[in-house]
C-alpha cells in the first residue's frame, strides 16, 4: 500500500476486492467503482490499514443475476429439447403416413392369383405373354388350312395373350413409377430426420 498526495487529498493506493487491480483512492472514499472488473467496492480505513470489499448488496445482485441467468439456460435448453423432441415426432409420422399410403397403392398394383395371394409386377410377365401370343399367332396361320376351329382358336389365343401382355407391360411401368416416388420421398423425409438428428446431438 502507497500513499500519496494530489490536490491537498491524501491518495491511498488499495487494491481490488474482487480482481486485485490497483486503486487509487482518496483516504476518506468510502466507495469506488473498479476500473477494471467494474465492481462497486466499499472502501474500510481500519487502524491505519485500508482495504476494499465488494459492497454485499452488489454481491448479492450479481448472485442473483447469476441464478436467473443458470435458470434462462436451462429454460432455453429444455425448450430446444422439447423443440426437437416435437420435430421428431412430425417427422416420424410423416414417415408412418407414407408406409401406409405406399401399402395401399402397393396392394392396388400387385397381381392378384386365383389362389388369393398377390406378386408384385415383374417386367418378364408381360415378355412372357408377348411371347405365347408370337407362338399362338404363328401356329394359326400355319393351321389355316388344316381344319375348322383350330387355327380360330389359336389366333384368339393369341390375341388374349396379346392384351395380356399389354396390361401387364402397363401395372408393371405403373408399379415401377409408384415404388420411385415412393423411394423418393422416403430419402427426402429420412435426410431431414438425419439432419435433424446431427443438429440435436451437436448442442
Amino acid at each position: 500500500m502507497t500513499y500519496g498526495v494530489c490536490s491537498g487529498v491524501e491518495v491511498v493506493e488499495v487494491a481490488c476486492n474482487k480482481c486485485g487491480a490497483p486503486l487509487e483512492v482518496g483516504e476518506d472514499t468510502k466507495f469506488v467503482t473498479c476500473g477494471f472488473c467494474k465492481a462497486r467496492l466499499r472502501i474500510r480505513h481500519k487502524g491505519g490499514a485500508h482495504f476494499t470489499e465488494v459492497r454485499k448488496r452488489v454481491r448479492a445482485v450479481e448472485k442473483k443475476t447469476a441464478a436467473v441467468e443458470k435458470k434462462a439456460a436451462a429454460v432455453e435448453k429444455k425448450a430446444a429439447s422439447l423443440d426437437f423432441e416435437v420435430k421428431e415426432l412430425r417427422l416420424k409420422q410423416e414417415l408412418d403416413e407414407l408406409e401406409d399410403r405406399w401399402r395401399e397403392e402397393r396392394e392396388e398394383l400387385y397381381i392378384r392369383q386365383k389362389n388369393g395371394g398377390t406378386v408384385r409386377p415383374e417386367a418378364w410377365h408381360a415378355q412372357l405373354a408377348f411371347a405365347i401370343a408370337g407362338c399362338a399367332l404363328v401356329a394359326g396361320l400355319m393351321m389355316l388350312d388344316a381344319g375348322p376351329g383350330i387355327a380360330p382358336a389359336l389366333l384368339l389365343m393369341a390375341a388374349f395373350a396379346a392384351v395380356g401382355g399389354v396390361l401387364s407391360k402397363s401395372r408393371f411401368t405403373r408399379f415401377n413409377a409408384a415404388l420411385g416416388r415412393y423411394q423418393a420421398e422416403r430419402d427426402d423425409v429420412e435426410y431431414r430426420l438425419a439432419k435433424l438428428r446431427r443438429k440435436q446431438r451437436r448442442r
